[in-house]
């Protein structure tokens, strides 16, 4: 997202949580080369789990599938000015959810990059 916001002279604070992400580790390799062809390097990115100081450390929560969106706004405080919406929502591809693609080929992990950088592209245009 990074990148795709600089390309627009844009910026943000961006990060990448999970729920149930394993701390420290890297990305698939798969994913890794994924998001290459597209022109992001994610090799240095490290998991981190979803903290309930995310919600007042940014105001967009992105979720890609609704278990997670169901997840996070159980945890939401009352008083969290925060808007949580699934990465798709917005952008006009028949689908609004992303599948997880651990453990599966390199040709999911493609679409599943290709998904992310379309709701990206129009996750922009919502918000800026």
């Amino acid at each position: 997202m990074e990148m795709r916001l600089a390309a627009r002279d844009l910026a943000a604070e961006v990060d990448s949580a999970g729920q149930h992400a394993v701390v420290g580790n890297s990305p698939e390799s798969a994913a890794i080369e994924a998001a290459l062809e597209l022109g992001a390097d994610i090799s240095q990115q490290r998991a981190r789990s979803f903290q309930t100081s995310d919600f007042e450390r940014f105001t967009n929560i992105i979720a890609l599938d609704h278990g997670h969106l169901e997840f996070l706004k159980f945890m939401v405080p009352d008083h969290a000015n925060v808007d949580i919406r699934l990465l798709l929502s917005g952008a006009p591809l028949g689908k609004d959810e992303v599948s997880d693609p651990f453990g599966r080929s390199l040709d999911v992990y493609r679409h599943t990059a290709s998904l992310i950088a379309r709701g990206v592209e129009s996750l922009i245009d919502e918000i800026f």
